[in-house]
């Protein structure tokens, strides 16, 4: 499980120091692997093999006569890298995906549950503030839903 925020440094190759707790959630058989892929709101998306493979299943199920389906499944595979966790717990984040998510010399990470979050910290600011604003009326409505 994937929680909590976390401000990193991207190194000059595009290395990413990942947490320890996140490291250990990757790390399922001792070695810990997954896969990053573009996310929205421009994120990455890094997952755990397994989560990966449930979204991949998904992505595959969609109808080839979908055009729409047909351009998010070129942009989950065709953008999908695997990666591993070095000895120093860093994961090697592909120049594209970089670029695609204008991460440059630092990334904020957001574990959510299942995935963590990589974010561009001045996107990421917009986005948590926007994110915010709809906190309390659905915290709101989960707590009151069960009066």
């Amino acid at each position: 499980m994937f929680i909590g925020e976390y401000h990193h440094s991207l190194d000059e190759k595009g290395r990413l120091v990942l947490p320890a707790k996140f490291r250990a959630a990757l790390a399922d058989d001792g070695t810990a692997t997954g896969f990053v892929s573009k996310g929205q709101e421009r994120c990455l998306y890094i997952q755990p093999e397994d989560e990966w493979r449930t979204m991949a299943e998904k992505v595959k199920a969609l109808p080839l006569t979908d055009k729409r389906g047909r351009a998010f499944s070129r942009g989950f595979f065709g953008s999908s890298e695997s990666i591993q966790v070095d000895g120093q717990g860093r994961v090697m984040i592909p120049g594209p995906l970089r670029e695609w998510a204008g991460l440059t010399d630092k990334a904020v990470l957001v574990g959510l549950l299942d995935r963590i979050e990589v974010w561009d910290p001045e996107v990421w600011a917009t986005v948590s503030a926007e994110s915010d604003d709809f906190y309390t009326t659905i915290e709101e409505k989960i707590t009151h839903e069960d009066l």
